[in-house]
């Protein structure tokens, strides 16, 4: 099942009613970094898996949280398997 979330509070709101076995975030968004919302969502849930996706490849080199980063363009079957 996938639960989509158009902003970091919306997918806390998400996180915190039920179990997320992954999230998905690009590394930079509006309001947040995917970072710091992958490091939020592990506060709560500590085994939590994460794909951060970024257009910068200079993105990779900022590495804040333990997750794979993902540069895009990349393709429906490349993100398959990754997850």
């Amino acid at each position: 099942r996938v639960l989509a979330a158009s902003h970091g509070a919306e997918a806390r709101a998400l996180a915190s009613r039920e179990p997320v076995a992954l999230v998905v975030s690009d590394v930079v968004m509006p309001t947040e970094s995917g970072r710091h919302l992958v490091a939020d969502l592990r506060a709560a849930q500590p085994a939590l898996k994460a794909l951060l996706v970024s257009g910068y490849p200079e993105a990779a080199d900022d590495e804040v949280v333990n997750a794979p980063l993902l540069l895009k363009p990349f393709s429906p079957a490349v993100l398959l398997a990754r997850v």
